[in-house]
C-alpha cells in the first residue's frame, strides 16, 4: 500500500489536500487483509475482536503460551 502526501510546502495540516490524505491514509486500514504473519510487539496490547452482541475482546498470549482474553466491553477501545 502506498499513500503519498501532498507537497509540503510549509505544509497547513488543516488544507482540503492534507485533510484528504489524512482521510484516504486511514480508510486503507479499515479493511486490513493478509497472507501473512501479523506481528503484535507489545506485550500489553493484542488482538482485539467485537462479538455479535457487541462485546469487545482483547486476545493476549503469556510468557508460557497461553492465550487469554479479556472483556473490554462494549465501548470501543481508545487506540483502536
Amino acid at each position: 500500500m502506498s499513500v503519498s502526501p501532498p507537497p509540503y510546502r510549509d505544509a497547513d495540516l488543516t488544507s482540503q489536500a492534507w485533510q484528504k490524505w489524512f482521510s484516504s491514509l486511514f480508510d486503507s486500514f479499515k479493511n486490513i487483509d493478509t497472507n501473512g504473519d501479523v506481528l503484535i510487539g507489545d506485550s500489553s496490547r493484542g488482538l482485539v475482536l467485537k462479538d455479535s452482541t457487541g462485546i469487545y475482546w482483547r486476545f493476549t498470549v503469556s510468557t508460557t503460551g497461553v492465550l487469554t482474553s479479556a472483556n473490554l466491553g462494549t465501548t470501543k477501545p481508545q487506540g483502536i
